[in-house]
């Protein structure tokens, strides 16, 4: 299993892991401190470890198979430029690409996120690395419209240059939003804090579905780390795949 989260971190963090299969990701449970908005809770079905969508949620599911990224819900979102994306086929398929949440007037963790996430960016350029898709979903869609999102990237000084991760702010539907984060296992096992977007954890998810290595890591940690995490799970190399049960004949039973 990974190790996801630094020892440098000073506050305590309670971790609840789960391993699907041998997928190489691993996602945690993190308390940060006294504050309830640090906190996030990575999980599911607590039999299976699986999603469930909440009642009223989109009924289009991601197909079972033995990738993580076949879990993640399929789902039409918008990007800050206007342009009608669907997130797995366009974002994530056959990529590398780090997930976050958040939301424009957030006065909590996002900033901190932003700049965190705006730092490595910068920081993997000058390695000559351009190949991992940085992409911020808003959970305030029904504010944060295109026009919205593309402001706070001008105002955060956030720009898509050659040579550069691209990075790309997303909103649309609050259900097909919501169905997609928690198909990530990004929410909070409270429902009334999960549904209180001022607690939200600030959590980046980031992967290289190629390989099916997968992880989740606090995105308001040092830098040097968070980049370190991301090169190490995202760089290129045989893929995983989850073990094969077969059934036991009955005769050795």
């Amino acid at each position: 299993m990974h190790d996801c989260v630094g020892s440098h971190m000073k506050r305590y963090v309670s971790f609840a892991l789960f391993v699907l299969g041998l997928a190489g990701m691993s996602f945690a449970a993190y308390r940060l401190g006294a504050s309830r908005s640090d906190r996030l809770t990575l999980g599911g079905d607590a039999d299976t470890g699986l999603v469930v969508p909440a009642k009223g949620m989109p009924t289009m599911a991601p197909p079972a198979g033995n990738k993580r990224s076949d879990k993640f819900a399929r789902v039409n979102l918008t990007t800050h430029e206007g342009k009608q994306i669907q997130f797995y086929e366009d974002l994530a398929k056959d990529k590398k690409i780090a997930v976050n949440f958040m939301y424009t007037v957030c006065k909590g963790i996002c900033p901190g996120m932003t700049a965190n996430i705006k730092k490595v960016r910068e920081d993997l350029a000058k390695e000559g690395i351009d190949d991992i898709c940085f992409v911020s979903v808003s959970i305030e869609p029904d504010k944060d419209t295109p026009e919205r999102l593309a402001a706070y990237m001008e105002v955060n000084g956030i720009e898509n240059k050659p040579g550069m991760c691209p990075w790309i702010f997303l909103t649309g539907d609050i259900q097909d939003i919501d169905y997609l984060r928690k198909s990530m296992g990004v929410y909070d096992l409270n429902p009334e804090i999960d549904e209180d977007r001022t607690q939200h954890g600030g959590i980046l998810t980031f992967g290289n579905d190629r390989t099916n290595w997968w992880c989740a890591s606090p995105a308001l940690q040092r830098t040097e780390k968070l980049k370190e995490v991301i090169l190490r799970i995202t760089r290129d190399r045989a893929p995983l795949n989850p073990p094969r049960l077969d059934p036991v004949p009955l005769a050795s039973r």
